[in-house]
């Protein structure tokens, strides 16, 4: 995933988990609560998934300068969304 903030500037990351609702990625930056994203998300179909997300909260880990941050879906097309239902669907038969 790569979260691209107001800055432009691009975090390369990888999802913690992700649901229908949003994603929780692990940065090496704290991102305030509210502070909206740009979302590009490899590994689901063979183009990036593109939307916007809201950072809802940013928690330290156990590892110094590391922040689980939870990122919920602001602006996601209907389409985008099935693929992600269709990841999840995927994932719980395995």
């Amino acid at each position: 995933i790569m979260v691209r903030g107001k800055k432009e500037e691009i975090i390369s990351t990888n999802v913690e988990n992700i649901s229908v609702k949003g994603v929780c990625v692990r940065l090496d930056t704290r991102l305030k609560p509210n502070t909206r994203v740009h979302l590009d998300i490899y590994g689901i179909r063979k183009r990036p998934l593109l939307c916007e997300g809201k950072i809802v909260w940013s928690k330290l880990t156990n590892k110094r300068h590391h922040y689980d941050t939870g990122i919920k879906f602001y602006k996601i097309t209907d389409g985008n969304l099935k693929s992600i239902k269709s990841l999840l669907a995927a994932i719980a038969v395995k």
